[in-house]
């Protein structure tokens, strides 16, 4: 949306770079700073860092030859600083190298051992962070602790350190250390995954939804409320527009999208309980994650939608009509999608907005329908089968999961077309409740 701005100096540019998630920017402006101070080691992790984040970020460069003409000048920098004849400065050469040999796609941790062992000043910083890290991916988690114990003592870089240390813990189990840890003054530099996992299991709620929102918000700027703001006013106008039967206004369905989008959050804990209280999540495996779709993900955003509507049709005298039930569970599923939206564009930017304005969002609505006419045909035709309620619950989620399976199974997502027809085929369905429930309106 907006142009790149000049910048005056590298730190302007490093700053906006990392702001922007853009490291090509932070590793041009840190190549500047390294020519004048070659001996800030600080700078060289930044610059090595910062290089490799363009693959793993899976930011791919403006131009690729770029991309590999620095990977040339990196390497060929730290060969010559360890050949320096100041031992200071041959040190910095072997750590990066190491670096370099533990960052490239396929690590030789060999060769990162062997520059490591170089170093003349084993505390220096950086050292034993690297060779944890040797360590851990090739030997394992228990000999790799103590030396990113190491770093923290001789104050190192102690935010990497304490990640690493709560991965081993986390494999091997030492779930007393990882408490430990993460209630410590390290808490900011443990993986928010794990963290995640300590608050659930400690019942603390409160640092759990904290850290949730901190991630959320931390991720998202203006552009990204405006955008998930705007997919939410243009399927409220829609839905305005459907109650021209109803006594329903704009207010009411605002205050049920807020509603809907509010008690969003409780799906935070649903999904966390099912990841740690009953070990089922997303494995990659076909049929668990054809389950997970149905049995989680459908069944919790489902239930967490459904929770908006129950307390509106309860607590309010809106809903009157068979329209109004599906009105009101389209805007609660709006509300959710609302809640979502902003979500996938914290985390993966504005280029998601189409997707999810033109399809997601839809497809909330549309599963939400369906189980609010299973309270219509409860309600307006066959008073005594109350088990269309369950059941339309059911096969609202098995649409939801249905939906979600393709995209997220990386084994079927070559056949990710499916999702495609089948979210045809749901609004059409769609289309036909809000039909029928208009014209026995």
């Amino acid at each position: 949306v907006e142009p790149e701005p000049k910048f005056t100096n590298d730190d302007e540019q490093i700053e906006y770079g990392k702001d922007t998630d853009q490291p090509a920017l932070v590793t041009q402006a840190l190549w500047n700073k390294i020519q004048i101070d070659s001996t800030n080691i600080d700078l060289h992790f930044e610059f090595v860092t910062s290089h490799f984040a363009q693959d793993e970020k899976n930011i791919l460069p403006k131009n690729l030859q770029e991309f590999l003409f620095e990977e040339v000048r990196l390497f060929n920098h730290y060969t010559s600083l360890s050949q320096s004849p100041t031992d200071s400065l041959q040190d910095i050469g072997h750590i990066f190298l190491a670096a370099y040999y533990l960052s490239v796609a396929t690590p030789d941790y060999t060769a990162a051992s062997f520059h490591l062992r170089q170093v003349h000043d084993p505390t220096t910083k950086y050292v034993n962070y690297y060779a944890g890290k040797v360590i851990l991916f090739g030997a394992g988690s228990s000999q790799a602790e103590e030396h990113f114990l190491s770093e923290i003592r001789n104050k190192g870089y102690k935010a990497g350190a304490y990640e690493y240390l709560a991965v081993i813990y986390d494999l091997e189990n030492k779930t007393g250390k990882l408490h430990e840890l993460v209630y410590s003054g390290a808490t900011e530099f443990v993986p928010e995954e794990l963290r995640s996992r300590v608050y659930y299991n400690s019942n603390d709620v409160a640092r759990f939804y904290q850290l949730k929102f901190n991630s959320m918000f931390s991720g998202i700027n203006f552009w990204g409320v405006a955008g998930g703001t705007a997919i939410m006013l243009g399927w409220l106008f829609f839905l305005w527009k459907l109650s021209f039967l109803s006594q329903i206004k704009i207010r009411h369905l605002l205050v049920t999208i807020f509603v809907g989008a509010i008690l969003a959050i409780t799906s935070w804990w649903l999904y966390a309980y099912y990841k740690n209280s009953l070990g089922f999540w997303i494995d990659g495996n076909v049929l668990n994650d054809f389950l997970f779709c149905f049995a989680g993900i459908g069944v919790i955003e489902e239930l967490v939608k459904l929770v908006p509507f129950l307390i509106i049709l309860h607590f309010t005298g809106i809903i009157k009509k068979p329209i109004d039930y599906l009105i009101v569970a389209s805007a609660c599923g709006l509300g959710f999608a609302f809640f979502e939206n902003l979500m996938y564009i914290a985390n993966y930017g504005l280029d998601v907005i189409h997707s999810r304005a033109l399809t997601a969002s839809v497809s909330h609505m549309a599963c939400s329908a369906i189980v609010a006419y299973g309270f219509v045909l409860y309600k307006f035709r066959w008073p005594g089968r109350w088990w269309l309620i369950p059941l339309f619950f059911l096969l609202a989620s098995a649409a939801h999961g249905f939906y979600d399976f393709w995209l997220l199974n990386e084994k079927v997502q070559s056949m990710g077309i499916l999702t495609l027809f089948f979210y045809l085929s749901e609004i059409l369905i769609y289309i036909s409740f809000l039909n029928n429930a208009l014209n026995q309106s």
